[in-house]
């Protein structure tokens, strides 16, 4: 599964981009990873869009909850400023399923408040999951391409002139 992004998609068309996140896990984005751009990478064509859709995504997040202590505008703005800082290899569609996840209660349960931190925690939470799965899969990949052949005591054919360097 191929996932497209370019920088406007959420804000031009957010009910698509719910919809490809709603069939989304951790192990489908990264196999994936390399394939969606990165937020530096999206940054780099539009910072201020890219931040600003970061924020559409966190404000998403917060109407779901239906808190009263709700982030204000600003606050919206500096958290996914945070966000694109502190997570630039991350892509778009990372964010989006940190915030599933949140969502969904996986990193604890909100009461009546989600703040700046909160969300920040998630993040790192998801960072640490991530990276756990990205090393898993690459320790995989590695045992399964790994050279099985046998080694000999045979000296090899150059193994003279690199004693003779010695």
């Amino acid at each position: 599964m191929k996932l497209e992004y370019e920088v406007g998609l959420i804000a031009n068309n957010i009910s698509e981009f719910k919809q490809v996140v709603r069939k989304l896990d951790l192990t489908k984005q990264v196999s994936n990873i390399g394939t969606t751009p990165s937020l530096l990478r999206c940054a780099m064509q539009n910072e201020e869009l890219t931040t600003s859709e970061i924020a559409l995504l966190i404000l998403d997040a917060q109407k779901f909850y239906n808190v009263k202590n709700a982030l204000d505008e600003d606050m919206l703005f500096e958290v996914a400023g945070l966000v694109l800082s502190e997570y630039k290899h991350f892509n778009m569609y990372d964010i989006a399923l940190c915030l599933k996840n949140g969502k969904l209660g996986r990193y604890g349960k909100i009461y009546e408040r989600l703040d700046g931190g909160t969300i920040m925690d998630w993040f790192t939470q998801y960072n640490k999951k991530r990276e756990d799965l990205i090393i898993m899969n690459a320790e995989t990949q590695h045992s399964q391409t790994k050279f099985t052949g046998t080694r000999t005591t045979e000296a090899l054919p150059f193994a003279d002139k690199i004693n003779k360097l010695k």
